[in-house]
């Protein structure tokens, strides 16, 4: 079995039969990736400065 499908399958033993049986839960939404995203630089984020008034910059 790849590795992918053990964690699947752990993370479905997980929450349908530990954590919807927990006291108090009636539903669960959960979401997970099952792959990486890495950027090479930082965020483009100078837009944000000009939004501020120029009040972020150092």
């Amino acid at each position: 079995m790849p590795k992918n499908m053990v964690y699947l399958d752990a993370f479905s033993h997980l929450s349908l039969d530990v954590l919807m049986n927990l006291p108090h839960v009636k539903d669960l939404h959960t979401s997970f990736s099952l792959g990486e995203v890495k950027a090479e630089g930082a965020l483009p984020l100078r837009h944000l400065d000009t939004l501020a008034g120029g009040k972020l910059s150092p």
